[in-house]
């Protein structure tokens, strides 16, 4: 038993030996395993270097590419003709030199560097947004580009407010030839030619639109009669449209449409036709010879200047005058009412009537006269006034007031034009809306303006505030004051207390207030002394007159004061003493004095001189003889006076004195020289 249980133990020895080395086999092969995966992760993990580094060593080429793309742009720029450097220069300077921004934009169109020439062209619109001539430029050197993107944001930006022919027929010719063997060719070019001529139709330049319209609708293939049929429907419709409207090739259009209708073999329908749209033609044919002489001499490619800057103002007048002339022809224009009576007949001939487009109304005629009178004087508030009142006339206050905003969003320190503004505002009672345009001419005007808005806002407040308007009217006066307002705005204020509000102390502490800063400023004084004169307060005027009398003004100037300062103490103190006084002190300011007799002066050497001797006693005679008139009317006739004056030291006037009533102050006929 014994040696079988040692049997035994040494199988289950050998199994366990067993079990054992495939235990380590396993785990020398996932070890072998591990190892091959790290191996597989190192490798990959190079892989991954590998790959960022030539990522990296691509990025450094495209930067290093672009660095060099950027140098050679920068190395075109720098090849940039020495006369072009000089004219951005000066326009740097002066913002308003055309001539040089010509030079600039001049080379621009030709130049190969097209992102170069559109900064150009920005920074020329920023200052000249209603240039139609550069806004074409711009567009076709886009389109030589073939940035047809950015040709297309442009066209949204400047076709609605720059409405000129020609920029028009850039933009039919830019739908050629972007839609050119596209399906929907047709229709595209179609709706762009309509959309021209709803807008642009009656323009003096249009013929040739209305022209290009006709004959793409010729060119059109028909594959059936009724297709046939269609298109000379079509184009009867466009030439009946054309022939009505006085363009300058409205000839042209009529032998066309003549030829045209007489083509068919239906001859009646032909001469019914053309004898029905021929009474439409005369007056168009007519109008047209008119519109074509007013626009001769008009420049409508002259830049928009302000009047301070302008380098030719002559010339600016005189195209302002000729734009004027054009545009009241437009705006006042009457078309022949048509002959529609009753009878079969002639209402069979007022159907045949086509729908002209809007602009060949008489709103949309004049508005468009106006808005491109505008292109070229943009900086003229009367003509956005005009415009904006002329639709106002046909009821249309939307048009009206995007006009008027339009305007001040190019001319926001256009106090004029803010004035105009706030005027329309308040007749059609929109007060807050008033309210808000002159406080906002407080802020956007320049500061020799500054001081009239404030005036203006005050007036207005005082004159449409809702509720308790005097005090609202004071709380802009406060305003004004702490917003460094001229010695003007004291004045307006204190007169419209004393003069509206019925507050004469309030009135003199506005000017008191003022007196404070503006001592100095003889007009202010000036005015100081009269109101106070006028109020009676001798107190405060003797005051004011002994600091402004002081020597601070000259003498010349403030003679209209002296003149006051010896009323005041004849009238108001009825003292002799001081009144004579008042007078001496005058004559001393003038240095007034009686000449006297030539006194030999004593001297050492030979040749004794005689030389004037001035007694100085200046108070004389006639002094007291211009102090005992009243009204004009003299102590003494009036070659006494002149003879007074003549010894007192004065020259006498030479000028024929008129005949003065009582009741009628005038300045004395000797006052001081």
């Amino acid at each position: 038993m014994a040696d079988l249980s040692g049997g035994l133990e040494t199988k289950d020895q050998a199994q366990e030996k067993g079990a054992e080395e495939v235990k380590e086999e396993e785990k020398e092969e996932e070890k072998e395993e591990t190892e091959g995966k790290k191996e597989e992760e190192k490798v990959e993990e190079m892989k991954e270097e590998e790959a960022e580094k030539k990522q990296e060593d691509t990025k450094e080429e495209t930067v290093k590419d672009s660095k060099e793309k950027d140098e050679e742009t920068k190395k075109q720029v720098e090849k940039v003709p020495e006369y072009v450097e000089n004219a951005e220069k000066t326009v740097k300077e002066n913002k308003w030199n055309t001539s040089q921004w010509e030079v600039i934009l001049r080379y621009a169109g030709k130049s190969a560097d097209a992102l170069w020439a559109r900064e150009k062209f920005e920074n020329f619109l920023k200052i000249y947004p209603t240039s139609a001539l550069y806004w074409r430029k711009y567009i076709e050197k886009e389109i030589w580009a073939k940035n047809f993107s950015h040709v297309e944001k442009l066209f949204k930006r400047c076709l609605m407010d720059v409405q000129e022919i020609e920029l028009w027929k850039t933009y039919v010719k830019y739908i050629q030839l972007v839609k050119k063997g596209q399906e929907d060719e047709l229709t595209a070019v179609g709706d762009a030619f309509e959309f021209v001529l709803k807008h642009m139709g009656v323009d003096i330049g249009a013929g040739e639109i209305w022209l290009d319209y006709i004959d793409t609708i010729k060119k059109e293939k028909t594959d059936n009669s009724y297709e046939a049929d269609e298109k000379v429907g079509t184009l009867r419709k466009i030439y009946q449209k054309a022939v009505c409207l006085p363009t300058a090739l409205v000839e042209k259009i009529w032998k066309e449409y003549d030829e045209f209708e007489h083509s068919f073999e239906n001859k009646k329908l032909a001469a019914s036709l053309t004898s029905h749209f021929q009474k439409k033609y005369l007056p168009a044919k007519q109008d047209a010879k008119e519109r074509v002489k007013r626009i001769k001499g008009i420049n409508r490619y002259s830049l928009a200047v302000p009047s301070d800057f302008q380098a030719n103002p002559l010339e600016e007048r005189n195209q302002s005058l000729r734009w004027r002339h054009f545009v009241e022809y437009e705006a006042n224009f009457v078309a022949p009412v048509m002959d529609v009576r009753r009878g079969t007949g002639h209402r069979q001939e007022a159907n045949l009537d086509p729908d002209l487009p809007v602009c060949a109304t008489k709103k949309g005629r004049g508005l468009l006269a106006y808005k491109q009178a505008i292109l070229c004087l943009r900086y003229r508030p009367d003509f956005w006034r005009n415009a904006a009142l002329f639709c106002a006339g046909f009821g249309d206050h939307k048009a009206a007031v995007a006009l008027f905003t339009q305007g001040m969003e190019g001319m926001p320190e256009d106090l004029l034009l803010g004035l105009m503004y706030g005027n329309y505002r308040e007749k059609r009672k929109e007060f807050k809306e008033a309210e808000e345009v002159y406080e906002n001419l407080t802020k956007n005007v320049s500061e020799k303006y500054r001081t009239l808005a404030w005036i203006h806002l005050m007036r207005y407040v005082r004159r449409c505030a809702e509720k308790d308007a005097v005090a609202m009217a004071r709380r802009v006066t406060v305003k004004a004051m702490k917003a460094e307002v001229s010695w003007e705005f004291y004045v307006e204020a204190a007169k419209m207390e004393f003069r509206t509000n019925q507050e004469k102390k309030i009135a003199k502490k506005v000017l008191a207030l003022g007196y404070k800063k503006f001592q100095d400023v003889y007009d202010f004084v000036d005015f100081y002394t009269q109101f106070l004169f006028d109020l009676g307060d001798s107190r405060d005027l003797r005051a004011v007159f002994a600091r402004a009398l002081d020597g601070r003004f000259p003498v010349e100037k403030a003679q209209p004061m002296w003149n006051r300062f010896v009323e005041f103490e004849r009238e108001c103190t009825m003292d002799l003493s001081r009144i004579e006084d008042a007078e001496e002190k005058r004559n001393r300011a003038f240095k007034i004095f009686p000449p006297s007799t030539a006194i030999p002066i004593k001297k050492k050497r030979r040749g004794a001189i005689l030389q004037p001797k001035r007694e100085e006693k200046p108070h004389t005679a006639f002094d007291i003889a211009e102090r005992y008139s009243v009204y004009g009317k003299l102590p003494c006739p009036q070659h006494q006076m002149d003879a007074l004056s003549v010894i007192s030291g004065r020259k006498p006037k030479r000028e024929p004195r008129n005949e003065v009533t009582f009741g009628k102050k005038e300045n004395f006929p000797m006052s001081v020289v």
